[in-house]
């Protein structure tokens, strides 16, 4: 765990591309390099997810809720944590104040549970919620 020293900036950052095995380092800053091109061209780029939660119903039966949601992460870092944080989510990076994510409808991630198996009771209350 890295300390941080007092003081120092934290801010947000979108990093990208996300790295394949197969990728080279030229394949890496190809794919980057049309990234950002897409991106001063169209805005920020948002990447579709499917969620699903299975909510169980008074009469024993389950409900499936499936929902697609548009996405694009940002993470917490101080500059010196980028480098780490680039080898696993790609070596180009965006920098963003929390004032201006919140002006753009940014919310803070929130993760919601599925119920545990075969429980019909307090398991099931984050996807009602």
């Amino acid at each position: 765990m890295e300390v941080i020293k007092a003081g120092a900036e934290r801010t947000f950052y979108h990093s990208f591309p996300r790295r394949r095995a197969s990728d080279t380092p030229e394949v890496i800053n190809e794919k980057g390099l049309e990234l950002l091109v897409a991106i001063s061209q169209m805005g920020l780029i948002l990447a579709p997810e499917v969620v699903e939660w299975s909510i169980p119903l008074s009469d024993g039966s389950t409900k499936v809720i499936r929902h697609r949601q548009m996405r694009i992460c940002f993470t917490e870092l101080s500059q010196s944590e980028l480098p780490r944080h680039a080898e696993v989510f790609g070596p180009f990076a965006m920098e963003f104040h929390i004032d201006i994510l919140r002006q753009l409808g940014a919310l803070p991630v929130i993760y919601v549970p599925q119920m545990v198996k075969g429980d019909r009771l307090f398991s099931s209350f984050g996807p009602v919620m």
